[in-house]
């Protein structure tokens, strides 16, 4: 069997294997756009039925759309109330959607060469086979059992408990909904929640924070992890991989340093800075009002939101891999060394630039859309930045409208686009953005006489 880096490695690296004419859709980064463009575009259609709001509401098409891409991408971000503002159909439809936005992506993730072709022929099957080193291309259904049965046993045991946290206070059957409802949507690090002001009051259950907390970690860790250790278990693997430790150990550092900076920062006890400075990288629920930090408590999340969770996972972000990356090169280059290397292990060149193209990109595109919104919207550069960190790292924080809503549903029709355009590349951005390298880097490439520059 192959080492989770092999696996990985293969995964990114996959191609059709026959030659043949291109057509819209046939590479993987194409299919993955345009199959959460189309669930987008259903959500949205569905969003619009007249069962999905009370029969005393309206909801515009451009409301509607940006709910469904905010599911979808599982950002969180809301210019509707999902408690109030919804039927029980319409919070269903809104929990279907981040529900495939979530699953689907560590499933797209890891098959993305193949899985949304319209039929699997043979060159699928044979990509598939190569991808995950199969006898036979059997394995690969096996393996995306494996994925549902991780999210969905997580998803029920969380269930259950918060179920139960709930039952003192409502009947069996909503504290069912609401168990169910926040269970999907913390595994899926969608955000989204069935009370007005999220888990800050009547939510605020000290077993449903922490087991929403729990899940929301267990999801932005990625399916890779989970991969390694189910073999570990099964006494398959005795080592953990390289990719495995760099994203437990970025994982508690971000955390951990995140707290200390919250609680040094804003009026809050351990417990809240360490459950805000993780969901601010993954899920985006919120148990104190955002908008009444200290300005530099904001601006210690906008960082941890950018980076996000886990390749393969359910979080958005820029992945704790590529900052983890990033920051070895930088470091390395500090010290005069000619390789990255981590436990003792060398990372290829090819990593690193993926790496360094990732961060580059996203950055500039946060820096571009930022300065786009500000002009559309007039509005203080600190409170867009925060709000399109938030939609780019598809968190879901927001510093509000002043009410239960995200700061965007004060945008015009023109600033909400602009918002759900920066949750669809925050959503597929860096997935899209390695995958396209990866299929470029298949090409042959022509070696030119080197030229020399000057730097610093």
């Amino acid at each position: 069997m192959k080492t989770t880096e092999e696996f990985i490695k293969d995964i990114f690296t996959a191609r059709r294997a026959a030659a043949g004419g291109k057509t819209l859709g046939s590479s993987p980064p194409q299919r993955l756009v345009l199959s959460f463009a189309v669930i987008i575009l259903l959500g949205t259609l569905l969003l619009l039925l007249p069962w999905s709001v009370p029969k005393d509401q309206s909801i515009t098409w451009v409301d509607a759309l940006f709910t469904a891409t905010s599911a979808v991408c599982v950002t969180g971000l809301i210019v509707r109330d999902t408690a109030t503002a919804f039927t029980p159909f319409g919070q269903g439809v809104i929990l279907l959607l981040f529900k495939v936005g979530g699953l689907g992506y560590m499933i797209l993730a890891t098959s993305a060469a193949v899985l949304l072709g319209r039929k699997m022929g043979v060159n699928e099957r044979a990509t598939i086979k190569q991808a995950l080193n199969l006898d036979t291309t059997e394995g690969m259904g096996r393996f995306v059992r494996n994925v549902i049965f991780v999210s969905l046993g997580a998803e029920l045991l969380g269930a259950i408990v918060i179920t139960f946290s709930f039952l003192g206070d409502h009947t069996f059957g909503r504290a069912a909904a609401l168990g169910v409802f926040h269970a999907v949507s913390g595994f899926n690090n969608a955000g989204f929640c069935l009370f007005s002001d999220n888990l800050m009051g009547e939510g605020g259950n000290p077993v449903v924070i922490t087991t929403i907390l729990f899940l929301a970690v267990l999801g932005g860790l990625g399916f890779f992890v989970f991969h390694e250790f189910i073999y570990i278990l099964r006494g398959k693997r005795k080592k953990i991989s390289v990719h495995t430790k760099i994203v437990l150990i970025t994982t508690l550092a971000l955390s951990v340093l995140g707290a200390i900076g919250l609680y040094f920062t804003a009026e809050m006890n351990w417990g809240q800075a360490f459950f805000l400075s993780s969901v601010a990288r993954t899920a985006g629920f919120n148990i104190q009002d955002t908008s009444a930090l200290a300005f530099r408590s904001q601006t210690l999340l906008i960082p941890l939101m950018f980076i996000g969770a886990s390749p393969g996972g359910t979080g958005g972000g820029i992945k704790t891999t590529t900052f983890a990356i990033v920051i070895m090169a930088i470091w390395a280059t500090l010290r005069g060394k000619n390789e990255v290397t981590a436990f003792h292990r060398r990372i290829n060149a090819e990593t690193i630039f993926k790496a360094l193209m990732i961060f580059v990109v996203m950055s500039i595109s946060l820096i571009g859309l930022t300065l786009t919104l500000e002009l559309l919207e007039n509005r203080s550069i600190g409170q867009v930045l925060f709000e399109m960190a938030s939609a780019i790292g598809t968190v879901g924080l927001s510093l509000g409208d002043g009410g239960n809503l995200s700061l965007s549903a004060l945008f015009s029709t023109p600033g909400k686009l602009l918002v759900v355009i920066t949750m669809f590349i925050g959503r597929l951005g860096p997935l899209t953005l390695g995958l396209a390298a990866a299929f470029q880097s298949q090409h042959p490439q022509v070696k030119y006489p080197e030229g020399r520059v000057s730097i610093g």
